[in-house]
């Protein structure tokens, strides 16, 4: 297996500053999940380091979002959203729940990732990087799970061989 190595370059795109934090933010969570558990703690934990210097850095990496938010076009407002998460008044409970979920569920590991994966998504509690923060609790829970023998950056691609075998 190769490793590659990412020198810090001043002035270096914004694709791979998101590449050096994912790395970054991976390994600490590794270290985290390798003592305690997957929690809220750890998810805030490694938004912070995925939105350090990167878009979205100035939307409270690590912090719960405090207003609304929605997916839609860039530009567009509320009423032409694809899609509007659960107000600030239910995500906290939402993310109580997908904890408690990630900790105790008895359902096989691959299933249990994709809903987990769902859930955070439709959750949306960041303002920001739920995206990238999503992507990277799933690799997470596949290695806290033993599914993983080691991190990756790119799940698909393990995914597939695992379900679909090519």
């Amino acid at each position: 297996m190769y490793k590659a190595a990412i020198v810090d370059v001043p002035g270096k795109s914004n694709d791979v500053r998101e590449t050096i934090n994912y790395r970054k933010a991976l390994e600490g969570g590794v270290k985290i999940i390798q003592e305690s558990q997957l929690t809220q703690g750890v998810i805030r934990q490694i938004h912070q380091i995925l939105m350090d210097g990167v878009r979205g850095q100035t939307k409270s990496p690590g912090k719960y979002r405090s207003g609304e938010v929605w997916i839609g076009a860039r530009g567009t407002g509320i009423g032409a959203a694809r899609y509007v998460p659960p107000g600030c008044d239910t995500y906290s409970s939402l993310m109580e729940e997908l904890e408690s979920f990630i900790d105790t569920t008895k359902v096989h590991p691959l299933i249990a990732c994709g809903i987990i994966h769902h859930r955070f998504e439709a959750i949306h509690p960041f303002e920001d990087g739920n995206g990238r923060t999503g992507r990277l609790v799933v690799t997470l829970y596949l290695l806290k799970t033993g599914m993983l023998a080691g991190p990756i950056l790119y799940q698909v691609g393990i995914l597939k061989k695992i379900v679909v075998g090519i």
